[in-house]
């Protein structure tokens, strides 16, 4: 018996020994592998993700990865990687069934031996979509992953390819077969990517026709295409009459095409002061087709509320096809020298819809006057005359508005690039916008965007997307 208790205590001793070398190699490997990588305080950026396996938001790591940029990209896509071959996922859990049976010090030690976690690959492909096209190199890895079906491993690779290379042949097609799928979230993630692919909304109707009960994703996507929409309006307007709230946003965002639902849509008036204002701004963008709503319309010129005031006139001067008539309101507008009235909140175009801007009466006349077109040209005097104003969102929007009337980038770049240096974020990323619209002739604020891309990742994601759009004629 002693002699068997004596060659357990050495089996015991020769385990420990050989467990303390292992961990001893791994360390070096890890260590000589971490050389060089992008820090989270004192840790490796890839030591960091392998200890944060639910990656709660952190402060310091985001800062990491918006300075790091595409230095990380080799780091991340290492790390999504580990453990997702089929056999090796079989693998792995085999292996923490087998680590949750151990002692938390043997735990411990072993944990280190076996680092693959599909949760965390899953939510370090996220990170990579937030880099956008700046992530490309890890397109081919991505790809091969968007094809495991495992714990959300093919979703979020997809998802991340939505927002680094929507163009490419490959991805473009794996997306458009997703979309096709039964998946419940493909729809959200398509609109969430901002990915107008022109077949979609053809697959997204058929969606909704197949499934009324489960459309409110469908639906959402299908805010995004506007007129391209129009295909799906009789059965959006089933789905609104069936207390599917997003229909009313498909509907107000689809334009002319939206017409014969002209009735419904200002059945709604009359409601809530942010309802009313929606409601009016779907109906100026139907245009003459609405004319029949103008009753319902008129009373709202002698709102207590300018902004609502100044939106019933946009809307008259459209429903009568006149737009241009509102153009001396909206100068009398921008030369008040101040807002007035509960603004109205809206979402911009490649921006989270989650954070909406107020617009006041001086900020919806730039905007409005901007989707005008050449038309407006007679207010572009008083849009320069708010260059210099002291609220930027408002000089963004002037700047913006004038870009989209004149197609004069020498006048409007001065005051974009000078918003890209104020320290508020969300009228910085609204300058980011202006700048990705206007395209390779926004290239003399190249500087400005390079200088902030470091921010956060929301603001190097759409310094990527502008830098790449400057740079798409080879500029």
């Amino acid at each position: 018996m002693r002699r068997l208790v004596g060659q357990l205590f050495v089996f015991v001793v020769i385990l420990a020994l050989l467990a303390g070398l292992c961990d001893r190699l791994w360390r070096s490997h890890v260590a000589q592998r971490e050389l060089g990588e992008p820090r989270v305080g004192s840790e490796s950026l890839s030591r960091w993700l392998l200890d944060n396996p639910y990656l709660e938001p952190d402060t310091a790591a985001q800062a990491t990865l918006a300075r790091a940029g595409g230095s990380a990209v080799p780091v991340l896509v290492r790390v999504a990687e580990q453990g997702l071959s089929p056999l090796e996922l079989r693998f792995f859990q085999l292996w923490q069934n087998w680590q949750n049976h151990l002692p938390p010090a043997l735990r411990k030690a072993t944990g280190r031996w076996i680092t693959a976690d599909p949760n965390r690959s899953a939510k370090v492909m996220l990170l990579l979509g937030n880099l956008g096209p700046e992530a490309s190199n890890a397109v081919p890895t991505l790809l091969r992953l968007a094809r495991v079906d495992f714990m959300g491993t093919g979703q979020h690779a997809r998802i991340a390819l939505l927002k680094i290379a929507p163009h490419d042949p490959e991805v473009r097609a794996l997306e458009l077969a997703w979309l096709s799928s039964n998946s419940l979230l493909a729809s959200y993630y398509f609109q969430e990517a901002h990915c107008t692919y022109p077949e979609a909304p053809p697959i997204l109707l058929r969606k909704l026709i197949a499934d009324p009960g489960g459309t409110d994703n469908e639906l959402l996507a299908l805010t995004q295409y506007g007129a391209a929409a129009s295909n799906a309006l009789p059965t959006v307007r089933t789905l609104f009459h069936a207390g599917k709230g997003n229909a009313l946003s498909v509907m107000l965002a689809m334009g002319p095409p939206a017409a014969p639902a002209a009735e419904e849509l200002a059945a709604l008036l009359g409601g809530t002061e942010s309802m009313d204002l929606r409601i009016l701004d779907g109906l100026r963008r139907i245009g003459p087709g609405a004319a029949i709503t103008l009753p319902r319309v008129e009373p709202y010129l002698t709102a207590t509320n300018p902004v609502t005031r100044l939106l019933a006139e946009a809307t008259i001067a459209s429903l009568r096809g006149e737009p241009t008539a509102v153009l001396p309101s909206f100068q009398r507008a921008l030369e008040a020298h101040r807002s007035f009235g509960t603004p109205y909140d809206i979402s911009f175009p490649l921006l989270d819809d989650h954070v909406v801007y107020p617009l006041g009466s001086r900020g919806m006349a730039c905007w409005f006057a901007g989707e005008m077109g050449p038309s407006a040209a007679p207010v572009l005097p008083s849009l320069e005359a708010c260059f210099d104003d002291e609220h930027e969102q408002l000089r963004v929007l002037a700047a913006w508005g004038h870009w989209r009337i004149a197609h004069q980038a020498e006048k409007v770049l001065p005051v974009l690039r000078a918003v890209l240096r104020v320290p508020d974020p969300p009228v910085r990323e609204l300058a980011i916008c202006a700048l990705i619209e206007i395209g390779p002739p926004a290239a003399a604020a190249e500087p400005e965007l390079r200088a902030i891309r470091t921010a956060d990742l929301e603001t190097r994601r759409l310094v990527n997307l502008a830098l790449t759009k400057i740079h798409q004629d080879g500029h």
